[in-house]
């Protein structure tokens, strides 16, 4: 994984959904969409606001969804077949919460990567705070090695 700056592709993520009658391609695209919603609430999506309260992150030039590069390259999604939910509506499961959640493992991912260099850079083993979204720079900023900048009162 590249540490210093920009989008960190992923190789592969695995999520397990459930639908009555099993595969279905329009639940697939559910989840993976989850997921996508997940890593931008995690990654990327950073709003900035004005010193009276006005958004100023308001357009792609200034809001960084994900992007389809975003989309690990390996995505499985098995859905188990013959689950029915006769207490739903259309025995459908709930199916956009687990992929949502399972985008932290990104930023976990993430979080360990900076780790690694900190003890391999300058030896810090303490335990450090990385806020989220974690956008490229956050990221920069929290490897702290000769390139950090001090942080503005």
């Amino acid at each position: 994984m590249a540490i210093t700056g920009g989008r960190h592709p992923q190789l592969a993520k695995y999520r397990v959904g459930f639908t009555k009658d099993g595969y279905l391609k329009a639940l697939d695209v559910d989840i993976e969409g989850a997921f996508l919603q997940g890593y931008g609430l995690l990654k990327t999506e950073e709003l900035h606001w004005s010193d009276k309260g006005q958004l100023l992150s308001t357009g792609p030039g200034t809001y960084n969804v994900p992007r389809v590069q975003d989309i690990p390259r390996e995505f499985n999604i098995h859905l188990m077949p013959n689950s029915d939910n006769p207490k739903a509506v259309f025995s459908s499961k709930g199916v956009g919460e687990p992929p949502l959640v399972l985008a932290a493992s990104v930023l976990f991912v993430v979080k360990e990567a900076i780790r690694s260099v900190r003890m391999e850079t300058n030896g810090d083993y303490t335990d450090f705070k990385l806020d989220t979204p974690a956008t490229a720079q956050k990221i920069r900023m929290a490897c702290g090695d000769c390139f950090e900048i001090p942080e503005r009162p």
